[in-house]
């Protein structure tokens, strides 16, 4: 199996020939926002026109604000597969300074809390309300996952929860809305808070109750954080896993319920919508292979929006799918995977 082939594998095997269909041979998309102003490229940036590509940045230009404003109204940049590892060097090495960044300002997620209650009480606008809590969940993920320590402050947690749901409770709130603020690239942190975001809209229009979507939303946002357990050159790896590699991932559901567990959490359907968001209605899933109504509820809920985070986020191996494309293809080809009816819902709430 090639580079071009790889996928996800999160998505499960069945995307692969999507996949494979949607990368050229010769070059990868790439979001433009991973470039920076005063950078010095040691690789060729690509525009696709109709009869092929015509470079837009020539390898050993400093990137200009001039520059970057033109290069920024390019949804997707094309780099040369022969030059694939330039760039994966290149945004590694951007993720690393910026790691080092946040270490040196540090987070006070007791100050970030605070803040956020103050500012809830003082802010009516739905929009803002849900960008400070977004924000403030992204920041809470962000120290988990570069501490490494498996502490989820679980009270921070359930205030989360609680601030989430008491906004959208009444509220005529929709997943479009939430859509455009959602960031364009995959990241742990920002992949479980989506999850639970998008849970908890998908719960509210299939009419669940105040408390289970409470469960549903901490369900989403500690869904993989089994994954600081996962050797990172397994999970960043830039070619397909073999076997057992892609079976140390597949521990990570189990390891998140470990983790849960040992920070207090006790109730019985958040831990269970955890352990099984990647088992698949036809028994293709795991880490149990269950089938049909086997599959907890709101696992299959989570196991959704898990799926559609993924597909709409970019990736060092392929760029996002649109919204529609994503959910066209999780109707069409998961068919036999993912709750129907469900996944209707999800697409009404688009509309």
């Amino acid at each position: 199996m090639g580079r071009k082939e790889k996928y996800d594998q999160s998505v499960g095997q069945s995307m692969k020939k999507i996949v494979k269909q949607t990368i050229n041979q010769e070059f990868l998309p790439v979001s433009p926002k991973k470039l920076a102003i005063d950078d010095v490229l040691d690789f060729d940036c690509f525009i696709k026109r109709f009869n092929g590509y015509a470079i837009i940045l020539e390898a050993g230009t400093p990137i200009t604000r001039e520059l970057k404003e033109k290069i920024d109204e390019h949804r997707f940049l094309y780099v040369q597969q022969r030059e694939v590892d330039q760039y994966r060097a290149y945004v590694a090495e951007k993720a690393e300074l910026d790691e080092e960044s946040e270490e040196k300002k540090g987070v006070d997620i007791d100050t970030l809390f605070e803040n956020l209650l103050e500012s809830l009480n003082a802010c009516k606008d739905i929009d803002q309300q849900v960008a400070l809590i977004y924000q403030t969940a992204l920041s809470l993920m962000e120290a988990y996952f570069s501490a490494g320590n498996e502490e989820i402050m679980l009270k921070y947690i359930e205030l989360y929860s609680d601030a989430l749901i008491g906004i959208f409770d009444g509220s005529e709130y929709r997943l479009g809305e939430f859509l455009d603020d959602m960031p364009d690239s995959y990241d742990d942190a920002s992949h479980n808070v989506n999850v639970s975001f998008l849970g908890v809209l998908l719960g509210r229009e299939l009419g669940l109750s105040n408390l289970q979507l409470h469960e549903l939303s901490i369900a989403g946002i500690l869904h993989d954080i089994g994954k600081v357990r996962i050797d990172p050159k397994i999970l960043n790896k830039d070619s397909s896993l073999d076997s057992d590699e892609f079976e140390a991932v597949q521990e990570h559901s189990v390891f998140s319920v470990e983790i849960a567990k040992y920070n207090g959490v006790s109730s019985a359907n958040v831990l269970s919508a955890i352990r099984y968001h990647h088992e698949k209605l036809d028994g293709s899933g795991y880490p149990e292979g269950l089938e049909g109504n086997k599959i907890p509820l709101m696992a299959q809920m989570i196991g959704i929006c898990d799926i559609f985070d993924a597909l709409t986020t970019d990736h060092t191996f392929r760029a996002r799918y649109s919204s529609f494309d994503a959910l066209k293809l999780m109707k069409r080809e998961m068919a036999q995977q993912l709750n129907g009816s469900y996944v209707n819902t999800f697409i009404k709430l688009l509309k």
